[in-house]
């Protein structure tokens, strides 16, 4: 099962306890780290999260924007990447998660 999107990825813990499943019953996957998704990997729920790093995505949309300003720069393409966190990494990344930088 595939959810597109942090809150959704996030509410995977809660909507497969809701249908009675057990952790790693059905295999799961979703998109932005959040700190429900870091504890949905931790209980087992989520298999694993593509982390497109939206504070990245936010950051670099600023900066462009200045730089489009202020130098005349034309729109870059970023691509912010797409780590792949699931139980073996995610403990790496847990507190920046929850400080809001992943």
């Amino acid at each position: 099962m595939v959810f597109d999107g942090g809150g959704t990825t996030a509410a995977a813990e809660q909507y497969l306890q809701a249908a009675g499943k057990k952790p790693g019953e059905i295999i799961v996957a979703g998109f932005d780290l959040t700190p429900g998704s870091v504890k949905g990997i931790k209980d087992g729920y989520i298999q694993l999260v593509i982390d497109q790093q939206p504070y990245l995505q936010g950051f670099l949309t600023v900066l462009n924007l200045v730089l489009s300003k202020k130098y005349l720069f034309q729109g870059l393409y970023i691509d912010t990447g797409g780590a792949i966190v699931d139980n073996t990494t995610v403990a790496q990344v847990e507190a920046l998660v929850e400080a809001g930088y992943r």
